[in-house]
């Protein structure tokens, strides 16, 4: 059965999944993700006309409600490890990858983060607007939403929150 990231959100908040469920459901799409990303960066450049070429499957970025529950959580049951701690974030390391956790009061899919190894914002912007769809910008952050509503971001490899060079994971 193929479940949308929302979908699964309902199923979850009704009670119609346990929160086992519900990260079994996430992680399972989070590797599903980091396998395309793999899978792109494996392509040839003449083998395919999509608009960017990113490498990766940066992080995962979801709501919360409450920051310490969530990272006890990711930390207890999937082993995630605490990479940077703020009042208003976590960011959860995962190999290469990490899952940023920011405290809102609506739970769910905040973006989807993809490394793009050539990112300069300036054209990504305007790639993005000659192929009709509407880039977001925030600082040096590019971001822009799938046909369903997603909001994706791509970024530079050594892009991190706040400046500087992604922590290790500890």
């Amino acid at each position: 059965m193929s479940l949308s990231i929302e979908r699964v959100l309902e199923k979850f908040e009704t009670g119609e999944l346990s929160r086992r469920q519900f990260v079994a459901y996430l992680s399972s799409m989070a590797v599903i993700l980091a396998g395309v990303g793999k899978g792109i960066a494996s392509l040839e450049q003449s083998q395919t006309n999509s608009l960017f070429q990113v490498s990766e499957l940066n992080h995962i970025a979801i709501r919360v409600q409450d920051l310490d529950r969530s990272q006890k959580f990711y930390q207890d049951v999937l082993g995630l490890s605490l990479i940077l701690k703020r009042s208003t974030f976590r960011m959860m390391g995962c190999g290469s990858h990490f899952v940023a956790l920011f405290k809102r009061s609506e739970p769910g899919l905040d973006h989807l983060a993809f490394t793009l190894p050539s990112y300069d914002q300036s054209k990504v912007a305007q790639k993005l607007k000659a192929n009709g769809i509407e880039p977001i910008l925030e600082e040096e952050r590019t971001y822009f939403r799938d046909p369903d509503g997603y909001l994706i971001q791509i970024e530079h490899p050594e892009a991190w929150p706040g400046g500087g060079t992604r922590p290790e994971s500890s």
